[in-house]
This record gives C-alpha cells, structure tokens and sequence, in this order.
C-alpha cells in the first residue's frame, strides 16, 4: 500500500518538475526572443548593470528570507539534535538553488546572456550561504528564518507579519539618541535591510527588462512600488508610541512621485503626464490602505465555480488597497 502510494506522488512530483521546467523554459525562450527584435531605449552598459544588480539583490533578498538550511523547528527537535548532525542541504533547498536560476536566467535573457544570468544566481546564492558560519547559532536563525517566511503566508495579520519580519532581520546599531522624527525614520529604514535592497532590486531588474515586457513591465513595476510604500509608510508609523508622524504622508507622495517619474523615464507613454496623474494616487491610495490594519478573525469559504473553494476574507486580506490601485495602472498602460 506504501508502495503504491509513494508511487503516485513520485509521478505528481515528476509531472509538476517536468511542467514547471517547460514553463521556464518557454519564459526564457520568449525573453530571448523579444531581446532580438526590439531595440533598447538604454545603453547597452547601463542594461547589463542593472541586470547584474537586479539579480545580485534577488539573490540577497532569497538568501535572508529563505537561507539554504535542510530543517525546521521538529526537525531540530527530533532529528537534527538526535542525529548530531546538521542538515544544510536537501530537496527543499534543490528547489531553491532551481528557482534562483530560473530567476536569473529571466533577467539575464532579457539582456540576451540567459546562460551567464543562470550561473551568476546560482554562484551568488550558494556563496552567500557559504560565507555565513557554519554552527548552530548561524543554523538555528536560518532555521528560524525560515519558518518566519513560511508563516508570514498563513497569518492573516498584516501588522504582525511586518513586525515578525522585522525582528527576525532587524541590526541592531549604537546610535545616540534623538526626538526628530525623520532621523528615526531613517534608522527604522536602514535597520531593515532587506528594504532598501528590495528598492534596488525592483529598480535594477525594471531597468533590465523594461524594453522586453513592455506593459506587463508596467505594471508589474507598479504593484512593487506600490507595496513597497507601504514599507515605507510602516517606518514612518510611531502610532505604537502614542506619537503622530503626519509627515509620513509627504515620505509617501515623494515615494509615489519617484515611482511615476521612473515609469515614464523607463517606458513609452504617448501621454505621459496623463500617465502620471494616474500612477501618483493609485500608488497613494495603495500605500495608505496596506499600511493600516488588516486582520482576517473569521474564514468563510464559496464555491468558485470552476471546481475550487475560495476565501472571500482572505481575498480581501491580501487585495486590500491593491484593486483600485491595480484600475488605475491598468487604465494607465492603455494610454
């Protein structure tokens, strides 16, 4: 009987590996495709940069969120600790080291080196596990890490999400203290590392691949930027210490008006300023409604229709602020 139900999975999971490896490679034959036939609004120079850049922060970004440890917490428990061994490597982390590829060879065709971009990922995503040390202090916060990223995709609370993973990633700096607001927002923001590197990433690989995905680029760049506001919205919030920053308001409309500026510099617009008239509030309004509070207490399910249940409460979680702001982006590719 275990046998045979081994059996079947060994053919799920090799059917899932053989469609997701036609699907990569379908992307990246099309990447390639499209790199030969339109011509590049940058310098050759200024593309290749920013892909290596792009890649390198992806690369940052998977390794603090995801790091390359074989075990979570009952695994350590029961057998990680018993074994006397620990476990860096496994199934899980091949995955990993596969997607990381696929992401740079994305990025990289669309600078047409598919191949180069393949290896610079995965070169970079093994030797920056390679560099941390390799005890149990070091395993248990990647074990830890782990689990928090896991989890952050099952608790339906938008402020503890941010708050976990802030602490989970938080550097801890001697800084003298002060009472201006700007000057701790700005230390609220560099404490976070993997926010100032997720803006590289998103600007870089844009940059990269703005002449190739054309309005899919878009707006894919503009949902990014719009949550990432709401970063920024969430270092600027002192609420919890019984202060009010309304200046975060003005952090967020620069942040909008930047993000307008940079898709109009990166894409054709026939009417760019009505294009940015658009972007400005649809990022606003997203950075505004995902910065407050969101919590899913109760979970209803309904029959969608096409032979799936659905969460309207959990739909609305992870939606909220972004259908509006999803109208007028797409409103504004059509211009």
């Amino acid at each position: 009987m275990m046998k045979a139900v081994r059996s079947e999975l060994f053919v799920v999971y090799l059917f899932c590996a053989a469609f997701a490896a036609w699907a990569a490679f379908d992307v990246v034959s099309w990447l390639q495709a499209e790199q030969a036939i339109v011509a590049s609004r940058l310098p050759e120079p200024v593309g290749l940069g920013a892909a290596i850049a792009g890649i390198a922060a992806l690369m940052m970004l998977a390794d603090w969120f995801f790091p390359l440890v074989n075990a979570t917490l009952e695994d350590w428990q029961y057998k990680v600790r018993a074994g006397g061994k620990l476990r860096w490597f496994g199934a899980l982390q091949f995955i990993q080291l596969l997607v990381c590829g696929f992401l740079g060879a994305s990025v990289g065709a669309a600078q047409g080196f598919w191949w180069q971009g393949l290896l610079l990922a995965l070169i970079l995503r093994v030797a920056l596990h390679a560099i941390h040390r390799r005890d149990i202090p070091t395993y248990l916060r990647g074990v830890m890490r782990n689990v928090l990223a896991r989890a952050s995709f099952s608790i339906l609370d938008a402020n503890l999400v941010s708050e976990l993973l802030a602490s989970s990633h938080l550097r801890m700096r001697a800084n003298s203290a002060t009472a201006n607001f700007w000057v701790l927002m700005w230390r609220r923001f560099w404490r976070r590392p993997y926010i100032p590197v997720a803006f590289v990433a998103a600007i870089a690989i844009s940059v990269a691949t703005a002449d190739v995905f054309g309005d899919y680029g878009i707006f894919v760049f503009f949902m990014v930027w719009s949550m990432l506001g709401t970063a920024l919205m969430r270092c600027a919030d002192f609420s919890k210490l019984g202060l009010v920053f309304r200046e975060r308001f003005v952090v967020l409309g620069v942040h909008a008006l930047l993000g307008a500026l940079l898709l109009i510099a990166l894409f054709p617009f026939g009417q760019p300023l009505v294009a940015a008239a658009l972007f400005i509030p649809a990022i606003l309004w997203a950075g505004i409604k995902r910065s407050q509070s969101r919590v899913v207490e109760k979970i209803t399910f309904v029959d969608s229709g096409i032979g799936g249940l659905v969460s309207p409460e959990i739909l609305e979680y992870y939606s909220g602020g972004l259908k509006q702001a999803a109208f007028l982006g797409f409103m504004a590719t059509r211009i």
